[in-house]
């Protein structure tokens, strides 16, 4: 189109009136140009709307005097296995081998685009260096146009069901459907929106703060739900009230998926030194089985190789406490190689102590994760271990020699358990996906603000933001955002693993997973990657938000959280940067007991999180696949990295 756009300018009343007229409709079937009048409007616009099927392309001509799609510039869809492509501006051609044509009403020159099954995606791509001249005009009517998109039925055939013209050119279904139209305009209007950026990271951390709900979701599903230990009522309760929230928030296709949960669960745990009739305060070590012994009493110090062989004796039979801290200038050594080396020098059952004081009983675990076969597995305890707090630890080591009474009585159990999963369909990319996650449950009897409530809020209200700005400001993902909550966290990672067994496999697998834990430990610093090939797409990203935030790379394969489901299957996966190398909050060390209230959830910081992080997926989210680094991670590399780490620690500090 040549010169200024005056003669097709318009206001909404007339784009209304526009699509408000139906005229006649040629049809031209063949090479030979035989007309046909249907005498009703494809897409209803102004004087002048024509179908034409001819060789091997497929193309829509809406234009004309008129506005239809277009500011009068024409518009031309099709293509033989094309769903359908639009390109807005001076007459695209699409389809296979398609000739030069012009638009309707277009005096510019028209553009052959095309190619038998090429996608709608890479059509709109090749149309945005002209469709970008209009964007601005075509936005205006577009809002006007969608509603009243109108496709007639061109010789609708009732026995066949489907257009005998594009029945007789071999199409399965007809490309000029309302929906495939309507699809379409809205993948070149979001290919060729100029955002301004600008606007809205304003809007969004306005809504992060102003707007925000982290208080209410905190309340309830810490306070009003409680403790929700995976397969139990709590867990239940706030899966269903995350599913009301994905719906309210108009999230696509909310919904509870079902997976088997090995789970675990005990009743009684009691200890007692017999000589001094001394009671023990003692909780069991997730998936402790049943123990009911009474053996002396032990002090393997940090249960590290030398004193193990200092003590070899003392052990055999013994009942052996053990610091579960690290031992000061050695070389760390995780506490399930501490307690495996135990077990084989002879200990029936180990009480792990604490290092902090108060009356801290931090749980960890008797098995690493990297043990497991695949992700989510459950191992039998190498040693039937419980655990204890500094205080009542340094009185077991005075009664060194004495016998401890030991019982548990523990079951493991099948139960059906849930994650709770919803979709913001992609405007460019529906098929590519960035995944958000976080995990539902906690430990038994904790309330879980920090660990993991303070994750799941912040999941919450980003989704909101996201979905609030599509309706505020028509801003949408490029790719398409899946929230995830996961349960069975605390239980071996079990519904992240049944995740990404029932997702990938059948589906591909997602740009980047992004998980969310702990968030309340510390303000946001940054994004750390599992994996280093997206390192500088990352640091790019989060360098335009102007934060400071930082793009780092774990040395190591991180299985302390559901990021490792979907990295022991090679899929991209990031913490946020919170307290590593830094230092954690002091009331946030609570995470596995009863006090992890949301007294101790810093409200202001968790709203930086969400405005930061809504800003960096979106960002992520429009970046064009193919500008995305290939993943050189496969299974078998993975799998071999972990097997040489096994049997290390983690540096965090």
């Amino acid at each position: 189109m040549s010169g200024g756009f005056s003669n097709h300018e318009m206001n909404m009343d007339s784009c209304e009136a526009a699509t408000s007229r139906s005229v006649g409709v040629g049809v031209l079937v063949g090479g030979t140009g035989v007309a046909v009048e249907v005498g009703k409007g494809v897409l209803v616009g102004g004087a002048g709307v024509g179908v034409f099927v001819g060789g091997t392309g497929v193309a829509v001509d809406v234009g004309g005097t008129g506005v239809a799609v277009g500011v009068g510039d024409g518009v031309l869809v099709g293509g033989i296995g094309v769903a359908v492509a639009v390109a807005v501006g001076d007459g695209v051609g699409v389809g296979s081998g398609a000739a030069a044509a012009s638009g309707g009403g277009s005096s510019g020159a028209a553009v052959g685009v095309g190619g038998t099954g090429s996608s709608p995606q890479a059509i709109a791509a090749a149309a945005m260096p002209t469709a970008n001249r209009h964007a601005q005009r075509v936005d205006g009517c577009l809002d006007a146009l969608l509603p009243r998109l109108i496709v007639v039925d061109l010789c609708r055939n009732p026995s066949s069901g489907y257009c005998t013209i594009c029945g007789a050119l071999g199409f399965r279904q007809c490309p000029f459907t309302p929906g495939a139209l309507r699809d379409t305009v809205r993948l070149l209007r979001a290919m060729t929106d100029q955002l301004d950026w600008q606007t809205i990271d304003k809007w969004l951390m306005g809504e992060a703060f102003i707007g925000s709900r982290l208080d209410e979701h905190l309340f309830e599903i810490c306070e009003r739900i409680g403790p929700r230990w995976a397969g139990t009522a709590g867990d239940l309760a706030a899966g269903e009230y995350i599913e009301r929230q994905f719906r309210e928030i108009g999230m696509s296709n909310p919904r509870r998926e079902p997976f088997d949960l090995n789970a675990w669960d005990y009743s009684v745990c009691q200890g007692r030194v017999l000589d001094d009739d001394m009671p023990v305060s003692l909780v069991p070590m997730i998936h402790c089985p049943p123990i009911d012994l009474r053996a002396p009493i032990a002090d393997a110090g940090f249960g590290m190789p030398h004193e193990i062989e200092r003590r070899k004796d003392d052990l055999v039979g013994s009942i052996a406490v053990i610091d579960a801290g690290d031992e000061p200038f050695s070389l760390p050594v995780p506490i399930p190689e501490r307690l495996r080396a135990l077990a084989g020098a002879g200990c029936v059952a180990a009480v792990a102590v604490e290092p902090r004081a108060g009356g801290h009983i931090e749980t960890v675990r008797a098995t690493d994760k990297r043990w497991n076969a695949q992700a989510g597995d459950v191992l039998p305890h190498p040693l039937p271990t419980v655990q204890t707090h500094r205080e009542d630890g340094a009185r077991l080591r005075r009664a060194e020699g004495k016998t401890l009474s030991l019982r548990v009585e523990s079951r493991a159990f099948a139960a059906p358990c849930y994650n709770t999963i919803a979709e913001i369909p992609g405007a460019m990319w529906p098929n590519e996906s960035l995944v958000l996650g976080a995990h539902q449950d906690t430990y038994m009897g904790s309330p879980g603000a920090v660990d993991d409530g303070s994750g799941l809020v912040v999941l919450l209200e980003i989704v909101r933001l996201l979905a609030d700005a599509r309706r505020e400001l028509g801003v949408q993902p490029g790719m398409s955002i899946r929230a995830c909550t996961w349960s069975g966290e605390e239980q071996n990672h079990q519904g992240s693993a049944a995740y990404v067994r029932q997702h990938h496999g059948p589906e591909p697998h997602p740009r980047l997973v992004v998980n969310l834990d702990e968030l309340a430990a510390g303000p946001i610093k940054g994004i750390v990657l599992q994996f280093p090939h997206l390192r500088g797409l990352v640091q790019r990203t989060l360098d335009e938000l102007g934060e400071g935030l930082r793009c780092h790379v774990m040395p190591m394969l991180d299985h302390m959280n559901d990021g490792f489901s979907f990295a022991r299957s090679a899929i991209p996966t990031a913490i946020i940067w919170r307290w590593r190398f830094v230092g954690r909050h002091p009331d946030s060390i609570y995470r596995a007991e009863p006090w992890d209230t949301v007294d101790k959830v810093r409200v202001r910081e968790l709203k930086e999180y969400v405005g930061f992080l809504a800003r960096t997926l979106l960002r992520l989210s429009r970046i064009p696949p193919s500008d995305w680094p290939p993943n050189p991670e496969t299974v078998e590399g993975v799998e071999a990295r972990l097997r040489r780490e096994i049997g290390a620690v983690q540096r965090t500090m």
